[in-house]
């Protein structure tokens, strides 16, 4: 598993090269807790996310009730932009 900060800092690549060194001594140690050979990590996701986008079926209803909110949400801060 690859944090998804890891990832988007481009520390992924780093992590698993860490991960496939641990893998290897541990193979090193005990070769007859692992079957048939060498463990390997996982290979990278290509996106990871924290809250996956919703998708881009219901996404345009719900588009509607977000821009309705946001300006709502946009004019209030215009409000209270003016007590400055």
């Amino acid at each position: 598993m690859v944090p998804p900060a890891s990832l988007h800092r481009g520390e992924a690549h780093q992590r698993q090269e860490r991960r496939r060194q641990v893998l290897a001594a541990a193979y090193a140690e005990g070769p007859d807790r692992f079957v048939n050979k060498v463990p390997e990590p996982p290979a990278l996701p290509v996106a990871v996310w924290i809250h996956p986008p919703k998708p881009s079926s219901t996404a345009s209803s719900e588009n509607q009730e977000d821009t309705s909110e946001r300006n709502s949400t946009s004019s209030c801060l215009k409000f209270l932009d003016t007590f400055r």
